[in-house]
């Protein structure tokens, strides 16, 4: 591979959802993305949700975002990851931060009182190529709310100031203190000024959460009553979906990227859908007794599709293939080479943990062997169970079972680590104990 080549995009992320900057190559959610366009174009308030790996951060900034910004609408992406400061804290300074922030309304300040997320979002101005624009508060990984380090003080706060916005409800702390300046004849709020403040936030808020946090939602329906009125499931890839999740970005033309416009034989085209839909050959049932990650017909998670479709790209790049190629199932190895790029990926994410780690951070690892084997030890025991799901572990249990765990180091692998652990259990583990989750 050229220097060159290695700076350039790929057309399949792999591990990473798709961002923003994608979206030319992001093929196989166009349905589910206009429904789900619409449905946060006309309701102030909408839950998506779907099991870990399906593809709801992919579908919202690749699928979603472009499309509600040809409708004039200002996607603000943000992660409520930060245990550092307060949730409220956070989310104002992606807001203050966020580049189609435009502006601020300054009418009717109250120097001195505390700003809320609803007063907050009434001054906030947002534009798109200079015209104005509604924000859309993309609450990604919602159940960083709840599973991170952050305040029980600091979680009630946050919640019942969303409340507030999705309940288009004026908070009771400046409502009862507009009424006693009212009261008692301040000249200063004068009737433009009052009703500026009972005009609500013109705003969508979109709310994004694995399926199995769902329930947490409806225990906060007190504060939000219609927090699950409007929800939208995201499902895994059916075979025509998958299809073009495969094929279609392997033939984009608009790029650059780092590897030539190629295609995949039909052949090669079959034995990966069904491989990744549990199938070794298409119309053979694959039977297998007490094995928990057989799928239903043609349901393929998007997150193992483009591990292997980036592990073809990277091949392609690696062997200085021509536009034009045509992908084989000799080329990849078949089945066989299938299941080899799945089985070592898992080995691969160990590997490189403790060095990205140390990168990002700037925390420097003492013994990188350890780590490594710590984070093998707490995947396999606490974040994936042998049934395929993931453990609903809070990270203050984790910190205490493990020790030399930290909440920064958490933050950074769980999630990338648990997704490598959880495709290969899939195709190599039984429910039995002694089953070896990674033969040799």
């Amino acid at each position: 591979m050229t220097p060159y080549a290695s700076n350039l995009p790929r057309r399949y992320p792999g591990l990473k959802p798709f961002d923003r900057t994608q979206s030319a190559v992001f093929y196989g959610r166009r349905d589910d993305a206009v429904r789900l366009t619409n449905l946060i174009v006309q309701q102030r308030l909408v839950v998506l949700f779907a099991k870990s790996g399906i593809g709801k951060t992919s579908i919202l900034q690749a699928g979603v975002a472009p499309s509600l910004e040809q409708q004039n609408f200002a996607p603000v992406f943000i992660r409520l990851d930060k245990t550092d400061a307060s949730l409220t804290e956070s989310l104002a300074e992606v807001l203050d931060k966020y580049p189609s922030r435009n502006g601020r309304d300054n009418t009717g300040e109250r120097p001195g009182e505390p700003q809320t997320l609803w007063e907050h979002m009434k001054r906030l101005e947002f534009d798109l190529d200079g015209m104005p624009a509604m924000p859309v508060l993309v609450l990604d990984q919602f159940e960083e709310v709840f599973t991170l380090g952050h305040s029980d003080l600091s979680r009630r706060r946050f919640l019942t100031e969303l409340a507030d916005l999705a309940n288009e409800s004026m908070p009771d702390a400046i409502r009862t203190g507009l009424l006693n300046r009212f009261q008692g004849g301040d000249a200063g709020l004068t009737t433009e000024i009052m009703h500026w403040w009972e005009k609500q936030p013109e705003l969508r808020i979109v709310i994004s959460i694995r399926s199995d946090f769902l329930h947490l939602l409806d225990e906060i329906s007190p504060l939000i009553p219609g927090i699950l009125r409007n929800r939208y499931q995201l499902q895994p890839l059916n075979r025509k979906q998958a299809e073009e999740a495969i094929a279609l970005p392997a033939s984009a033309v608009d790029g650059p990227f780092a590897s030539p416009p190629f295609r995949f034989q039909p052949g090669a085209m079959d034995q990966i859908i069904n491989f990744l839909a549990g199938k070794e050959k298409e119309g053979v049932q694959q039977v297998v007794d007490d094995v928990s990650f057989l799928k239903k017909k043609d349901e393929i998670e998007s997150f193992n599709l483009q591990i292997l479709c980036q592990y073809v790209e990277e091949k392609i790049i690696a062997e200085a293939k021509t536009e034009g190629f045509e992908v084989t199932p000799g080329f990849y190895g078949g089945q066989s080479g299938l299941e080899h790029e799945i089985r070592d990926f898992y080995q691969k994410q160990l590997q490189t943990l403790p060095e990205a780690f140390a990168r990002k951070t700037g925390q420097q690892l003492t013994d990188r062997q350890e780590t490594i084997e710590t984070v093998k030890r707490l995947i396999e025991e606490s974040l994936v169970t042998p049934n395929d799901r993931r453990c609903s572990m809070v990270d203050d249990y984790l910190i205490a079972s493990y020790p030399g765990i930290n909440q920064a180091f958490l933050m950074f692998w769980s999630t990338a680590a648990s997704c490598a652990k959880k495709t290969a259990w899939k195709i190599f583990t039984t429910k039995s104990a002694t089953t070896p989750c990674f033969p040799p």
